[in-house]
């Protein structure tokens, strides 16, 4: 019998978090962190000097840390994922708003 643990973070209740934090929410190392900054999968949300993440990039490292432990991604197949992930999920929001004014325009 197999235990699986579960860890659940409210992560709407802060708004930054540094490279470290998101190291350990996440399980990815920093290297494969940095290799996702620096392609420009994973958004920052300090400047470059002062590494600050958002909740949508605590988020989008932890898919990234399950497709890399799942699928053996290395670091140039996660990038790719991840922007895809992050394009699909600014797409899903644009269809939302258009679902959403398109139902405010009927009534």
């Amino acid at each position: 019998m197999t235990i699986e643990r579960t860890e659940v973070v409210w992560l709407e209740s802060r708004s930054d978090y540094s490279i470290d934090e998101l190291a350990a929410l996440s399980g990815l190392p920093a290297t494969l962190l940095a290799e996702l900054i620096d392609s420009g999968a994973l958004p920052v949300a300090g400047s470059r000097t002062v590494l600050r993440f958002e909740a949508e990039s605590v988020v989008l490292a932890r898919a990234a840390q399950r497709l890399h432990q799942h699928f053996d991604l290395d670091e140039h197949g996660l990038a790719v994922a991840v922007s895809l992930l992050r394009r699909v999920r600014a797409l899903e929001a644009q269809v939302s708003g258009l679902r959403a004014r398109s139902t405010a325009d009927r009534e």
